[in-house]
């Protein structure tokens, strides 16, 4: 094979390995043994709620386009295959809050919420939990892009409950979510509010939490001129042979 052909596919496979390193998932710790119910439960306290969390800029390297949020479902409710169905907003921001900050300032949730923000979730869902392990993402919210840079301060996830969890299948009227086993100083932390109304709680605990992101578009945008230019030297050698 000719140099003139070599040296382009070395460059495209060299971009094809940029992109497939650049789509990545993050998670916010090490899953621990246990579990929490809110603010996913299917009980009948959730409506109107509001739950928030601050994931520290430490859990990520780089700017990131985030595609999706997913939630692990524990084996505290001991059933397993449950259908549920959501009806939630969900909203991302960079904040300058860190996680812990959560215990100093806990009345008006708005004043969490940075400058960028944006709806990148809103309707319903429905999803079967898993149940039968900690650190199986079986609730997972496909976001419209959001980009985040670490850079300028910790990111925020807002959720707020439209209705009801609804339980589609026979069980317990409940539902247990995976923890994190928290560092010091803690990498995210929460603070919920039932019912929209009254005071805040914040506490330590943390959802074990997955993101998903999508190559950055100058990535895309090199890896399309990459097969360009293969397909130009593709042509320069059957015109030159012909």
């Amino acid at each position: 094979m000719e140099r003139s052909i070599i040296t382009p596919l070395i460059f495209i496979l060299s971009l094809l390995m940029t992109t497939v390193s650049s789509a990545s998932i993050i998670t916010n710790g090490m899953p621990t043994p246990g579990g929490n119910a809110f603010p996913f439960t299917t009980g009948a306290y959730d409506a109107g709620g509001r739950y928030q969390q601050i994931y520290s800029s430490e859990l990520f390297d780089s700017s990131i386009i985030i595609d999706s949020i997913g939630f692990a479902s524990s084996t505290d409710i001991e059933e397993v295959d449950r259908s549920v169905l959501y009806d939630v907003d969900i909203f991302f921001s960079t904040t300058s809050r860190a996680p812990n900050m959560f215990f100093e300032d806990n009345v008006d949730l708005n004043a969490h919420i940075g400058p960028d923000v944006a709806r990148v979730f809103s309707g319903l869902l429905q999803t079967t939990l898993d149940g039968s392990s900690n650190s199986v993402f079986d609730l997972i919210f496909p976001t419209t892009n959001f980009q985040y840079n670490p850079d300028i301060g910790n990111l925020l996830v807002d959720i707020v409950f439209n209705a009801d969890a609804l339980l589609l299948t026979p069980g317990r009227n409940t539902s247990s979510f995976t923890v994190i086993h928290q560092s010091f100083p803690p990498l995210s932390g929460r603070i919920f509010q039932s019912f929209g109304v009254g005071t805040p709680a914040a506490d330590s605990t943390s959802l074990y939490t997955q993101f998903t992101t999508v190559p950055e578009p100058s990535t895309l945008v090199l890896l399309f001129i990459g097969f360009l230019l293969l397909f130009y030297q593709r042509r320069r050698k059957q015109e030159y042979m012909g």
